[in-house]
């Protein structure tokens, strides 16, 4: 009783929608972490009291932690997506480092959201793997949902391979040992994660490796546990029908979108939209079979994998074109290029797994097929992986010798990849360069030289931003502001493009929903967001920077 009198509801008008949200609410209601999978140990320093207030009794007997925003100290903000922020922040009981990912409510109904997120929740709290991020716990208030989750400090694997290109042999059947041991782990419960790259896979402390992101997977049977209205429910409008009915197809979703919806149709136009809203995932790793038949399953995952191995070794991805289009095309073709003096063994399980037809891929058969998930384990490559205990081996190489490559500080990526990291198709002209002397592209060979662009300024924000260029080109920039003040963007995490001063009568404005400008004395800056919400808070911060900077 004392748990639903806690229970807050968002207060707008009752519709289908919000229906949906008041489901996540019951379900949520100061959602709470299992002690099976995630035992805490609350500090002595607290008193019985405090430490019986966070506990609950489940109805099996077992005790549960529920968690409220007191028991977590915010250090800063790591990361920034469609739906909301991540914090690193510190448990009050024990000090222990947590991540925090903050979604906010209104925004996760409005973009059909609210199924997504609680799909990811079952698949944390039911299920717990060494290569699976940790879900420490969720709560709630009016206006967000809160995910903590393990913070990971040495960032993603997108990370590692930006700064070492190809990896040691020894590092990729590692890591592949361990990608191998947690997929067949969700594919033996029933998951397809189907969003598998880099950029989801976190490196822990220790160097092991940690999935995330179940947003798009699909889960056998999960229309059952997630409540959606009844289709013939009075209160549905010809939208919430048509939402219904997509989220009843698990063959069928319509979630790619062009990264740049400014940019000039290509000649593959209209064929591209042939390909366009049939998968869900990213353009290097999607699968054949999501493009050609809008068909996924734990086939689709492998395919991926081998993608990953093969980026590991060869430093870049199998497929890539100047565009989606031509990525589609070469994907469907299997066009690429083996890297020189390639391991054989290593070679071959690439080759097996990045098959055209899907049942036929290594792993993805039925027992005694040749290609089943034992077949797969069993290759030659992974000769001398002990499989029980891959999940929490210690890496085969010198941790201090890596910790010193990927560098102490590194983002947290837990967000969305449109959000977190560069476009792969940068439309940038090579003539950019000319418009202005100041704009050329500056390689930062260490992290010593990307501080020094700071000058013992303060990093106030960062994220990415959509800019447009003269020839009113959109491209994907790196943004970070200081306290100096001023903005610097990136094209990547080392290559500085320009920066932007911000003197006494500069100013940001919002032009519209996702779009603003900063306006300096001899230009101004044409600059977008996909969330309004983010787009209000940069014209906030830069204004609040040049105040800072300039009051009397």
């Amino acid at each position: 009783m004392e748990e639903h009198q806690q229970e807050t509801q968002i207060k707008i008008p009752e519709t289908a929608k919000i229906k949906r949200l008041k489901s996540m609410n019951k379900a949520e209601s100061s959602v709470t972490s299992n002690g099976d999978h995630h035992k805490v140990e609350l500090s002595r320093k607290r008193s019985k009291s405090a430490a019986e207030d966070n506990k609950k009794q489940t109805n099996d007997g077992d005790t549960k932690v529920v968690y409220k925003p007191s028991d977590f100290k915010i250090v800063k903000e790591v990361g920034e997506g469609s739906y909301g922020r991540v914090y690193l922040a510190k448990r009050v009981s024990d000090k222990k480092k947590v991540a925090i990912k903050m979604l906010d409510k209104h925004h996760l109904i409005k973009s059909q959201k609210v199924e997504h997120v609680m799909r990811e929740k079952k698949i944390l709290s039911e299920f717990s793997h060494p290569n699976l991020i940790e879900l420490v716990g969720t709560f709630q208030d009016e206006d967000n949902l809160y995910f903590v989750l393990g913070y990971e400090e040495n960032g993603d694997l997108a990370g590692m391979l930006k700064k070492m290109s190809k990896l040691p042999i020894e590092i990729i059947r590692y890591y592949s040992a361990q990608l191998v041991g947690v997929l067949q782990y969700i594919h033996f419960n029933g998951i397809v994660h189907r969003d598998l790259k880099p950029q989801n896979i976190l490196i822990s402390k220790d160097f092991r490796l940690k999935l995330i992101d179940f947003g798009d997977s699909l889960i056998e049977g999960a229309t059952e546990d997630i409540e959606t209205p009844d289709d013939n429910s009075e209160d549905l409008d010809e939208e919430d029908k048509k939402h219904i009915e997509a989220d009843s197809n698990k063959h069928k979703y319509a979630e790619f979108k062009a990264h740049d919806e400014d940019a000039p149709e290509d000649p593959g136009y209209k064929k591209m939209q042939e390909y366009r809203g049939t998968f869900v995932g990213t353009p290097l790793y999607v699968a054949p079979e999501m493009l050609k038949e809008s068909m996924s399953g734990h086939f689709t995952d492998l395919w991926a994998l081998g993608c990953i191995i093969f980026q590991m070794v060869a430093g870049e991805v199998p497929f890539k074109g100047k565009t989606d289009f031509q990525t589609f095309d070469i994907i469907m073709n299997r066009e690429f290029k083996w890297p020189d003096n390639i391991n054989e063994d290593l070679k071959d399980l690439i080759d097996k797994l990045l098959v055209i037809e899907p049942m036929h891929r290594l792993g993805a058969g039925r027992p005694d097929s040749g290609h089943s998930y034992e077949d797969l384990m069993q290759h030659p490559f992974f000769t001398g992986i002990d499989w029980l205990t891959i999940g929490k081996d210690p890496i085969p190489y010198d941790a201090k010798v890596l910790k010193r490559i990927i560098k102490k500080k590194s983002a947290l990526n837990i967000l969305e990849p449109s959000d977190t990291a560069p476009d792969t198709t940068d439309s940038s002209n090579t003539d950019d360069n000319r418009v202005r002397q100041s704009e050329v592209d500056v390689k930062l060979q260490s992290p010593e030289e990307f501080e020094q662009l700071f000058e013992e300024g303060k990093e106030l924000k960062r994220g990415w931003l959509m800019k447009r260029n003269p020839w009113f080109i959109n491209q994907k920039r790196l943004f970070i502001l200081t306290n100096h003040p001023k903005l610097m963007y990136f094209k990547d995490e080392e290559t500085l493009r320009g920066e932007i001063l911000l003197k006494q009568n500069c100013e940001a404005r919002k032009i519209c929903k996702y779009k603003f400008e900063v306006i300096t004395k001899g230009r101004t800056y044409y600059l977008k967001h996909p969330d309004k919400a983010s787009v209000d808070v940069w014209v906030q911060e830069i204004n609040d920077a040049i105040r800072q900077k300039y009051r009397s």
